[in-house]
């Protein structure tokens, strides 16, 4: 399914009650957008009120479930706002304590989108897409890169200059397996090892 204003509202009604009904959040005010980079966000205007809102995009078709976590996990970000309440980082200590015990009490699949570490990005389900290259050097082996799509050309025109680089490829992809590796602005490559080539072809769009 897609997401939409009426499904935005009634789930946010539903979690506020179910995951923070002890300390019910305020109504924010709910958006629909067309991101492709990202299912969700949370954030406040700037001025002399600040005012709250909840933001999902509606380019992607998901399963309900997916849809549902992600707006809890917009919706620890406003508590942790509103409530004022102080962390470490955007997905800090205190929202992470949040999210596994909502998942833990819920059985909800809430995960994180940072550059956090290697543990917390392997468990990162969130569909979102990537834009991935698969290069092949002269010497037989093959590396990734991900991305974004304002910076395919410059990669792409880099890559096509480069003596070592004997073919590359891209794709778009919207499997988690790509969340685990940041994505980056510059010709950078990963070098992948049989094992992970193997993991990584099993994932990559046909």
């Amino acid at each position: 399914m897609r997401a939409t204003l009426p499904f935005l509202r009634a789930k946010f009604r539903e979690y506020n009650a179910l995951c923070f009904g002890s300390d019910p959040l305020p109504i924010p005010n709910f958006r629909i957008n067309h991101a492709r980079t990202h299912l969700g966000s949370y954030r406040y205007s700037v001025g002399e009120r600040q005012v709250p809102v909840l933001t999902l995009s509606d380019c992607f078709d998901l399963p309900q479930q997916t849809l549902e976590d992600t707006i809890i996990h917009e919706m620890i970000h406003m508590f942790i706002h509103v409530k004022g309440v102080k962390d470490d980082a955007p997905h800090g200590t205190k929202f992470l304590h949040i999210m596994n015990s909502i998942n833990r009490r819920h059985g909800r699949h809430i995960s994180v989108t940072h550059k956090g570490s290697e543990a917390e990005k392997a468990t990162d389900l969130r569909p979102r897409l990537n834009i991935v290259c698969l290069v092949e050097f002269s010497d037989g082996t093959f590396g990734l890169t991900v991305t974004t799509e304002a910076y395919v050309k410059e990669i792409d025109r880099t890559f096509r200059q480069h003596p070592q680089i004997k073919a590359h490829r891209w794709y778009k992809a919207f499997h988690s397996h790509f969340n685990r590796y940041q994505r980056v602005r510059t010709p950078r490559v990963i070098r992948l090892t049989s094992e992970q080539l193997t993991e990584l072809m099993a994932v990559l769009p046909k």
